[in-house]
């Protein structure tokens, strides 16, 4: 007996077993909600994870705006430029306070 024979005659007895083990599948009216039944539920504890974890996403989401908007000073005039807001505001006259310590200590030298 060649090797070839012998690696065909294996070959044979898998598909031969194979065929034993997953027999042909009938289609019938009831086959695919019943594919369907069994993918839903391998995955329905994964599936309500996700729900929840939107729901919670969602959630944040929404409480990050509310805090967003109650942060925001109404009273603030809106008008002119950036500039003249910074200009106008007397809190930002102390410059030295924006600048690193190194910084601020060349300026005072020159």
């Amino acid at each position: 007996m060649s090797l070839e024979q012998d690696r065909e005659q294996k070959l044979n007895r898998l598909l031969a077993s194979y065929r034993e083990a997953c027999p042909d599948v009938e289609s019938g009216a009831e086959f695919m909600p019943g594919l369907w039944r069994r993918i839903e539920a391998r995955r329905g504890g994964l599936l309500a994870w996700a729900t929840m974890s939107r729901r919670v996403l969602a959630a944040s989401m929404a409480l990050c705006l509310l805090f967003g908007v109650m942060q925001f000073d109404w009273n603030m005039p809106l008008s002119g430029s950036y500039v003249q807001l910074l200009d106008d505001n007397e809190e930002s006259d102390d410059i030295a306070n924006l600048h690193p310590a190194s910084y601020s200590a060349d300026m005072e030298r020159e």
